[in-house]
């Protein structure tokens, strides 16, 4: 009988021992996963949802995920807007800068800005071109502004400078013969810069300055054929064209027309193709006074660099 109830006891209490134990580990939660297995966990919750990119092909962009830094998660390359200019590097850049959709430039396309004259005139003599008796000053002084009194050297470079920002904004590469006043450098080295770069285009930036008070508006000036121009011939006119209509376009300037020169150091040594463009008249009180705003400088900036835009897409 005493056995009996002893052995009840013991069952009893055993029970009771379970049943604790059991309670004990419900309250403390599942087992704790090591680093290795919460990576893994995480891994696996990544879900990636699919996306179109701008040329039709499917990529995998993963979601965030919470307590994961952005640098932490994967990520695919961001596709550019189509008609975003995009200057990229590496091997696949160096064929080509993509401009627009369907549309690109050579890498190596260089464009030559040459702001004409500068802060001081140098009257020594050079050839007009190679091996000439012909001789011509170095740099000329140039014009000034009529009213502003502003010199042509100044207006010129700072109308250079916003076609570099603007033609670089295009992913051209540009090389500035000047970017101050304090220079001193020949027309015939100022070609030989943009000889030395393979320039795809050497553009002079200039104003005129004319007897009549009333003349006013845009001319082109575009070599013509001679013993040193022959090869640049057809594309400097080809160039000359099209940026004479764009920059009509954004200024809606006075056409003067283009004009074919044969006498021009800066074309004679130039071996690769050029163009100058006569801004305005600074003798006209009216032009002076607009050739020295910044918003007017912005639109010949802006309508030469669609120009030349054009003629590389063309080359």
């Amino acid at each position: 009988m005493i056995l009996t109830l002893i052995v009840g006891v013991a069952a009893v209490a055993a029970l009771l021992i379970g049943a604790t134990s059991l309670l004990l580990r419900a309250a403390a939660g599942p087992p704790q996963s090591s680093p290795a297995s919460r990576a893994s966990t995480v891994a696996s919750e990544l879900v990636t949802s699919r996306t179109t990119t701008s040329t039709g092909a499917a990529t995998s962009t993963p979601s965030a995920i919470a307590g994961v830094s952005d640098s932490e998660q994967a990520s695919e390359p961001a596709v550019p807007h189509p008609h975003v200019p995009v200057v990229g590097t590496g091997a696949a850049a160096s064929a080509t800068t993509t401009l627009a959709a369907g549309t690109s430039l050579h890498a190596g396309d260089v464009v030559v800005i040459d702001a004409g004259h500068q802060g001081r005139a140098d009257m020594r003599l050079e050839p007009i071109g190679p091996g000439s008796t012909q001789m011509k000053p170095c740099v000329e002084s140039g014009t000034q502004g009529v009213v502003t009194h502003v010199p042509e050297s100044l207006v010129n470079l700072e109308v250079a400078l916003k076609l570099e920002k603007a033609l670089e904004a295009h992913g051209v590469k540009v090389i500035m013969v000047r970017t101050t006043q304090k220079v001193d450098i020949p027309n015939s080295k100022r070609a030989g810069i943009a000889n030395s770069a393979h320039a795809a285009l050497f553009i002079r930036l200039h104003c005129d300055g004319v007897n009549s008070p009333s003349a006013h508006g845009f001319l082109m000036l575009r070599p013509g054929v001679n013993r040193w121009t022959g090869p640049i011939v057809a594309l400097s006119k080809i160039a000359a064209g099209l940026v004479d209509k764009a920059v009509l376009g954004t200024t809606g300037a006075l056409d003067r027309g283009t004009q074919v020169r044969n006498d021009l150091s800066g074309f004679n040594w130039s071996k690769v193709p050029t163009i100058l463009v006569e801004m305005g008249v600074m003798t006209n009180p009216s032009e002076d006074r607009k050739l020295s705003t910044a918003s007017y400088q912005q639109e010949i900036a802006d309508g030469m660099a669609n120009g030349v835009v054009q003629y590389l897409h063309g080359r």
